[in-house]
């Protein structure tokens, strides 16, 4: 936990580093935003898009996208790396269609990092209003997403909510609800 949030809110960086944190398989569709980053005007007003994780699509995209202007592909990362690479970030995209709980969205808002997903059933379940969710596979949709994250007091009112929900989330919070429940049924918690 301590790894992903950065203390106080943090200011929204200065940079225009998108990042995507995950597996490198269809079903996240890192094809799909890396064929939209590099087909949208994002590279050519300072936006980089910095993918970390590995999978099957990882050499697939290296072939495609490597040389890309503002495509960085970082490969597996550690976790102390991508709680770094999550504070710089301006956001998080997240185009996954297939998703059981949401890790890397939890761990972004807990760097301060806004993120942009699909709107799953299995994501609003857990995360509710916090992302920001945009069409699936609109490109006009996500890239008006990210655009309406240049706006600074949008920014910070979104960084600062998600922020205080994921702490929420943190292992200690977790921890006190489950000791809570146990006492509440009469078992002794240590």
């Amino acid at each position: 936990d301590d790894a992903f949030f950065p203390g106080p809110p943090r200011a929204r960086p200065d940079s225009l580093r998108l990042a995507f944190v995950g597996r490198l398989a269809g079903s996240k569709r890192i094809d799909w935003l890396a064929a939209t980053f590099a087909a949208s005007d994002l590279a050519a007003r300072g936006y980089v898009l910095d993918i970390a994780g590995a999978g099957p699509l990882g050499d697939a995209l290296a072939g495609r996208h490597g040389a890309t202007p503002g495509i960085v592909l970082h490969g597996r990362r550690t976790p102390a790396e991508i709680a770094a690479l999550l504070q710089r970030a301006r956001l998080l995209l997240h185009p996954t269609e297939l998703e059981s709980f949401g890790l890397t969205l939890l761990e972004a808002m807990a760097a301060g990092t806004p993120v942009i997903t699909h709107g799953l059933a299995a994501i609003r379940a857990w995360a509710g209003d916090h992302p920001t969710y945009a069409a699936h596979l609109d490109a006009r949709a996500w890239l008006d997403a990210i655009r309406g994250f240049e706006d600074d007091a949008h920014w910070a009112a979104v960084a600062a909510r998600n922020l205080a929900f994921a702490r929420g989330g943190s292992w200690d919070a977790t921890a006190a609800r489950v000791r809570g429940l146990l006492r509440e049924r009469g078992v002794r918690v240590g």
